[in-house]
C-alpha cells in the first residue's frame, strides 16, 4: 500500500469514528428529551381521561387516578400499567384489552364494567365485588380474587392459570372454556357454574360446591375434589383420572361418559 492510499485509510477511520461518536452522542442527549416528552404525554393523557372520559389505547403508565369518577369512561386498550386508580369509580368503563399489570386497584369499582381481555396477572382483587361484569379472554394467572363476589360474572374462554378463587362466590359464573390449571377453588360456591370445556387440571377444589354445575367435557385431572358436592351437577364426557372423589356427594350427579377408570382409590 502505497503513501497516498495508507492516508485515505487514515481519514476514512477518523470519519467513521466521528460519526459513530456523533451518533451516540446524540441517543445519549436525546434519551432524557424523550422521556420528559413520553411524561409529557402521559400527562397529557391523564388530563384528557379526566375531561372527558375517553382515551382509548393511550399511555397512561404510572398515572395518578385515585379516586377518580370515571363512571362508562372508555379505555379500551389503555396502558395502565402502575398506575393508581385505588377506590376509582370504573362503573359501566370499557376496560377492553387494557394493560393492568401493576396497577393499584384497591377499591375501585367495576360494576357493570367491560374487562374483556384485559390484562391483570397477579392483581390483588380481595374481596372485590365484580358481579355480573364481563372478563371473557383476560388474563389473570397467578391472581387473587379470594372470597370476592363474582355472581354471574363472564370468564369465558379466561386464563386463571393458579388463580385464587378461595372462598370466592362463583355462582352462575360462564367459565365455558376457561384455563383454570392448578387454580386454588377450595371452598368456592360454583353452583350453577358453566365449565363447559374448562381445563381443571390438578385445580383445589375441596369443600367447593358444585351443585347444578354443567362439567360438561370438563378436564378435571388429577384436581382434588374431596367433600365437593355435586349433587344435579353433570359431568356428561368430563375427565376425571386421578381424582379424589371418594368423599365427595357424586351420587346425585349426572355421570355419562365420563373417564372414571383412573379414579384414586378411596382412603382405607
Amino acid at each position: 500500500m502505497n503513501a497516498f492510499a495508507e492516508g485515505a485509510a487514515r481519514r476514512t477511520g477518523r470519519v467513521l469514528m466521528k460519526q459513530v461518536l456523533i451518533g451516540l452522542l446524540a441517543i445519549y442527549f436525546a434519551a432524557p428529551a424523550t422521556a420528559q416528552t413520553d411524561q409529557e404525554q402521559r400527562k397529557a393523557n391523564r388530563e384528557t381521561l379526566l375531561e372527558q372520559h375517553i382515551c382509548q389505547k393511550c399511555d397512561l403508565e404510572g398515572a395518578y387516578l385515585e379516586g377518580a369518577p370515571l363512571v362508562g369512561a372508555y379505555l379500551r386498550g389503555a396502558d395502565l400499567k402502575g398506575a393508581n386508580i385505588r377506590r376509582a369509580d370504573l362503573r359501566g368503563a370499557n376496560l377492553n384489552g387494557a394493560y393492568l399489570i401493576g396497577t393499584d386497584l384497591r377499591g375501585a369499582q367495576f360494576q357493570g364494567a367491560n374487562l374483556d381481555g384485559a390484562f391483570l396477572s397477579r392483581a390483588q382483587l380481595v374481596e372485590f365485588n365484580l358481579e355480573g361484569i364481563s372478563m371473557a379472554g383476560a388474563i389473570l394467572a397467578k391472581a387473587n380474587l379470594q372470597a370476592s363476589k363474582l355472581k354471574g360474572i363472564n370468564f369465558k374462554e379466561a386464563i386463571l392459570i393458579e388463580t385464587n378463587f378461595q372462598q370466592a362466590d362463583l355462582r352462575n359464573a360462564n367459565l365455558r372454556g376457561a384455563y383454570l390449571k392448578d387454580a386454588n377453588l377450595s371452598g368456592a360456591n360454583l353452583s350453577g357454574a358453566n365449565l363447559i370445556d374448562a381445563n381443571l387440571e390438578g385445580a383445589n377444589l375441596q369443600n367447593a360446591d358444585l351443585r347444578g354445575a354443567i362439567l360438561i367435557r370438563a378436564n378435571l385431572k388429577d384436581a382434588n375434589l374431596k367433600d365437593c358436592k355435586f349433587r344435579g351437577a353433570f359431568l356428561i364426557g368430563s375427565v376425571l383420572d386421578g381424582t379424589n372423589v371418594e368423599a365427595s356427594n357424586i351420587d346425585g350427579a349426572y355421570v355419562m361418559r365420563a373417564d372414571l377408570e383412573s379414579l384414586a382409590p378411596p382412603e382405607p
